[in-house]
């Protein structure tokens, strides 16, 4: 063919003779059919508004380098398991580089920009340059590295904890150099310095890149598809009818995308298929070597039309992301990206997300209150276009202002999008009688009684269902001076009379720009009901200072269909170069079901960057991840993992921060791993095993207590094998002051050959613990370490610790157990009773030419005397000490009576005991429970 390269035989299979050429613009209906297949598409193929394109089962389509397909009516290609719709390139290349580069861009808003990391001595390491700029020439060699034409200095990123810095202060790059590789900085590699005190206190280098591609073989790619705010129409989001949901009239089924990703007209990269507004069902797309990301999803609106406003359907009803069996990948961005969505909820199921040079999958939702939808021009022009052809932005409109309207129109589906808006100004008098008020109706307003003021609204639905209503916040403002007043979305269930609050199930405090996480309950045999309150210090007369404003969404589903933002289920997601999964600015449930995501490259294999929201793993395995297994860092939520693995990761199993500087507030915090019990073998496992830095890091999650919510770390039936370095299970307490009291419970779960410590909760203030019926075993390490003597200053903290039943045995260590609280605190105490049993533990002095004085090594070490031990069982034969002190204040008593010591005569046993304790041997002739009993 006229302008193809010939390939040698065998090389890639021969096309068929192109037998149509295309391009253009269409703004009539227009197919593409089988027959008259393979085409080729010399110029960008447009479709207007009003058109659709229809693409038969098995037709192909070839594109010439940067042209592609852009679509603003409808796209309907729907090929079939056995013959795919092909979108490929058709400029050939003899030589393509498929290899990905040595260089990676992290922490931006995409691949072209972010922090510079370089793979070295098998390892991703950031850049620092000790306090040197570098020239524009070697920030340009460091993006044609990355295979970007152009590129400069973008900000300097902060540095992140457990990583190798790479010293690189001056490249020295030729300005014809290809990649920093071939810059005198790194032509001997030996050379390179890694030492972390060289960059101490810097912060890493951030780049941004443009322009053309420059890896080998480029020109090969086309643009791909765009597909700009599609037509749709509405379908009932469940089986009573109260709900409805955006569905495009665009339909894409097994369809490739191949060697897509340039645009010849902005010469940058793109993605192969790009999507604005309400996205297409996507089932089995296969996106391959695009020289960007696989899939972007922007903004998940829609088109508002005329018919939709008069049949109460507005532009605030959102529809879901719908992705199955599916491939992305050896793509050179993200595999799949959603970016700046409000509600859009994103389903994939069975897909398959490897290779790709960014995160496997990219996500991050909106805030602020400049949310746009996709409203219809009322004028017509000069051509008499029609409204449903005229695309403009609106900002999107409330269904009801709760402050001024008391009604909504029955024909309303679910979801409402409210506002409940009080004007700086606004006069404040307790002693005021309710000023607007409905009842029977499914809007009731404003009152000012009872010292506070408020606009309320009851919601009601039809009682053939139960139902799930969900809450969703879309910007939130409060101009008040905090500390001078209370501002709180209370959220009940009615009384009969619908115009009150009978039973508040949750108040939300509403704090400028700072935004709950949505919240999901469910319906009871009343009525919700919705009260926004304001409640100045004093209980005087007087005017609100500042505007209060809170858009929020109510959504209604049936029972147990909780709200969610991304849900993963029956998915592979690995060896990307970056994170398995990424999310940022999350609010909405995030859901695992039955995924595999390992070795991926990034900081983990699931990354959760600031937010509030709750986040469900089942049965989903995170192994041989490059960084964590798992790594949340956010304001809270509820964290659930059941029967998932953690297995082999190079940094920990799991790793969760409490992170409040991003405006975000969590509704409830619990942090819960459930696993298989052993009386139940229907249960999945929960393993946690083999990972390099540690099994799982709880952080200091601190609440206010004032806000009346607990924190929860339940750890139950879990199984902590064979990980290192650090411990196996490790918990920070919160240490400020006017904080809420954590709930640990820690239970029924294994810990056995982990070469660094098994549990270690140190300090332990501000918290309720117990330790139950767990098994230490053959751990390499301290079993057990709790100890407050290192921070004095938390001894006005309040501390309860319960340890019982718990087996430690054959363990190998300077300690076994080490336990104690502040010294003298009046609000602390640790209760070590009820056969625990300390049993064949082997205890070595690890200076053995030293004689231990304040310090024993010994099976167990107390270090307060607020610690009560009793009826437990100890015979360690290769300890030194059975029990030691270490005690600040030698005059101390602790209290060590009715335990087993292992013999019935006290001179056999009187000599391992290290200092003054009180004891009384009980039950000499009787064991400690049988390893069955136990």
């Amino acid at each position: 063919m006229k302008g193809q390269v010939v390939l040698d035989p065998g090389l890639e299979q021969a096309r068929q003779p192109i037998r149509n050429i295309l391009g253009g613009v269409y703004s009539n209906n227009v197919t593409l059919y089988f027959r008259n297949s393979p085409y080729r598409v010399t110029s960008d193929l447009t479709v207007e508004q009003g058109a659709t394109l229809t693409i038969e089962t098995g037709v192909q389509i070839y594109f010439d380098t940067g042209v592609g397909l852009r679509i603003r009516g409808a796209l309907h290609a729907i090929g079939n398991e056995f013959a795919h719709i092909q979108m490929l390139p058709y400029q050939q290349q003899l030589n393509y580089d498929d290899t990905f580069p040595k260089f990676r861009l992290i922490d931006g808003s995409t691949v072209r920009d972010g922090r510079l990391q370089m793979l070295f001595r098998d390892r991703w390491r950031s850049v620092c340059t000790m306090v040197t700029n570098w020239t524009s020439i070697d920030t340009t060699v460091a993006c044609r590295s990355l295979g970007h034409s152009d590129g400069g200095f973008l900000k300097w990123h902060l540095r992140n904890n457990d990583t190798y810095p790479l010293v690189l202060p001056r490249p020295d790059c030729h300005p014809a150099a290809s990649s920093l590789w071939d810059c005198p900085a790194l032509a001997d590699p030996n050379a390179i310095r890694l030492s972390e005190n060289l960059c101490q206190g810097e912060d890493d280098l951030g780049l941004v890149c443009w322009g053309p591609p420059t890896f080998q073989g480029w020109a090969r790619h086309w643009k791909g598809v765009q597909i700009f705010n599609s037509p749709h129409t509405y379908v009932s989001a469940d089986p009573d009818q109260v709900a409805v949901q955006k569905e495009s009239l665009s339909r894409l089924e097994y369809i490739d995308i191949l060697y897509a990703g340039y645009d010849g007209s902005t010469k940058n990269t793109t993605s192969a298929l790009w999507i604005e507004g309400v996205a297409p069902l996507m089932n089995g797309i296969r996106i391959e070597k695009s020289a960007r990301d696989g899939l972007y999803i922007y903004e998940p609106s829609g088109i508002l039309r005329q018919e939709h406003i008069e049949n109460g359907l507005t532009g605030h009803i959102l529809g879901p992301v719908l992705i199955a069996n599916s491939t992305f990948s050896w793509n050179r961005g993200h595999g799949i990206a959603v970016d700046n969505t409000t509600d859009g909820r994103v389903f994939i199921n069975m897909t398959r997300i490897e290779n790709n040079f960014g995160d496997g999958i990219w996500y991050r939702q909106k805030t602020g209150a400049n949310l746009l939808t996709h409203g219809i021009s009322t004028h017509r022009d000069s051509c008499a276009r029609t409204r449903r052809d005229l695309g403009v932005f609106a900002e999107e409109k409330p269904r009801a202002d709760i402050c001024h309207e008391h009604s909504l129109p029955s024909q309303y589906f679910f979801p409402h999008l409210l506002v409940a808006r009080i004007d700086n100004g606004t006069l404040y008098d307790p002693a005021n009688p309710p000023s607007c008020w409905i009842v029977r109706a499914h809007l009731r307003e404003a009152s000012s009684r009872q010292g506070f003021h408020s606009a309320f609204q009851a919601i009601s639905l039809p009682p053939r269902l139960a139902y799930t209503y969900s809450l969703q916040f879309v910007n939130v403002r409060n101009l008040n001076p905090r500390g001078t007043s209370a501002t709180s979305l209370v959220v009940c269930d009615a009384t009969q009379e619908r115009n009150a609050c009978a039973l508040e199930r949750l108040r939300i405090p509403i704090l400028d720009g700072v935004y709950p996480q949505s919240i999901s309950l469910r319906s009871g045999a009343t009525p919700l009901f919705l009260a926004l309150e304001y409640q100045q210090e004093a209980n005087t007369a007087g005017y609100i200072a500042g505007d209060i404003e809170v858009l929020f969404k109510v959504h209604a589903s049936v029972t147990d269909k909780a709200f969610y933002g991304l849900n993963v289920t029956n998915s592979i997601i690995s060896n990307n170069i970056g994170n398995g999964v990424f999310g940022r600015d999350i609010r909405e449930r995030t859901a695992f079901s039955n995924v595999t995501v390992n070795l991926n490259q990034g900081l983990a294999g699931l990354l959760i960057q600031n937010g509030a929201a709750d986040i469900w793993l089942n049965d989903t395995r995170f192994q041989e991840n490059w960084g964590d297994g798992v790594n949340i860092s956010y304001a809270g939520g509820a964290i659930t993992l059941n029967g998932t693995r953690l297995e082999r990761n190079r940094w920990r199993g799991a790793a969760f921060h409490f992170n409040d500087s991003a405006p975000f507030l969590a509704l409830h915090q619990e942090i819960v791993f459930k696993g298989r019990p052993s009386n139940n073998i229907f249960y999945l496992p929960t393993i946690v095993a083999d990972n390099k830095w540690g099994g799982v890091l709880v952080g200091n999650f601190c609440l206010p207590a004032y806000r009346n919510i607990e924190p929860k770390v339940l750890i139950n039936w879990v199984e902590f094998l064979g990980n290192f370095y650090h411990p196996a299970l490790e918990i920070h307490s919160c240490q400020g002051y006017g904080t809420a009291r954590t709930v640990v419970d820690v239970t029924g779960n294994r810990i056995e050959g982990n070469t660094g410590m098994g549990f270690r909760m140190a300090p332990s203030v501000n918290l309720i613990a117990y330790i139950n019926s767990n098994q230490f075993l053959n751990n390499n390490d301290t079993a057990l370490f709790i100890k407050n003597a290192d921070h004095p200053q938390l001894w006005s903290l309040k501390a309860n610790v319960t340890i019982s039943k718990n087996a430690f045995k054959f363990n190998h260590g300077k300690y076994i157990i080490s336990i104690g609280l502040n010294e003298d605190a009046p609000s602390q105490q640790l209760i070590f009773n009820q056969q625990n049993e300390i049993r064949e533990n082997v205890v070595f002095n690890p200076f053995p030419e030293l004689r231990p004085r304040s310090t024993p090594y010994a099976a167990m070490v107390v270090s307060s005397s607020n610690v009560v031990i009793r009826r437990n069982c100890f015979k360690n034969p290769q300890a030194p000490y059975e029990i030691g002190t270490e005690l600040t204040e030698h005059a101390k008593r602790i209290d060590a009576r009715e335990n087993n010591w292992g013999s019935p005569s006290p001179s056999q046993f009187m000599s391992r005991i290290f200092d003054q304790v009180g004891y009384m041997a009980y039950e000499l002739e009787t064991p400690c429970w049988t390893e069955s009993d136990f």
